[in-house]
């Protein structure tokens, strides 16, 4: 998400970058998903306002996992089933404690609220330079710039790409993309 800070601040710095299932900005329904996951672990009484000591909050790290698996993947992923051949998981609700939950709470809360709060701001016109200005800050990128979307990405979907690269001299946007695309079905079959 950040990768086009350093080309848009410093454009004479940086000769190339591929961003890779990311934005120059985030979306406001994105924004939708975060406030989820967000909400997640602080309505957690465990979560103590940051203050969990040794008790973190493991049903809201548990709830987190819940929510972003209905994001991390497409929705064709869970309705071809690839999780039972890709991860061995008999079942969704399987998948979801094995995959998503196993990883998860392993993680600190404050960490993911901490990330969750980057991605939430994640704006290369947040900066005086562009006072706001998105496509100012778009068009100050002098790199070559390749953006990797995935056609099934929920969080930055192609077409937030699309209008970057319309924005960004000597970018493109290749038609076969990936992010967590390499589990992600082929709709085109």
């Amino acid at each position: 998400m950040r990768q086009s800070v350093c080309p848009a601040d410093f454009p004479d710095s940086v000769r190339a970058i591929v961003p890779i299932g990311g934005s120059a900005r985030t979306g406001t329904f994105n924004k939708v998903f975060l406030a989820g996951i967000r909400s997640a672990i602080v309505s957690d009484p465990d979560w103590n306002n940051g203050f969990y000591g040794d008790t973190p909050p493991i049903r809201g790290l548990r709830q987190f996992a819940r929510v972003y698996a209905g994001w991390g993947f497409s929705e064709p992923f869970y309705r071809q089933e690839v999780f039972k051949a890709a991860f061995g998981a008999s079942s969704v609700e399987e998948f979801i404690e094995t995959f998503w939950e196993a990883f998860f709470i392993k993680c600190d809360a404050n960490n993911l609220l901490a990330q969750v709060w980057t991605w939430e701001h994640n704006d290369i016109s947040a900066h005086p330079r562009f006072a706001g200005d998105f496509e100012k800050a778009l068009s100050s990128i002098k790199a070559r710039t390749i953006l990797v979307p995935a056609a099934t990405d929920t969080y930055f979907p192609p077409v937030d790409n699309e209008f970057e690269a319309k924005h960004i001299p000597h970018a493109e946007v290749p038609p076969d993309s990936f992010h967590l695309g390499a589990h992600e079905p082929d709709e085109s079959r």
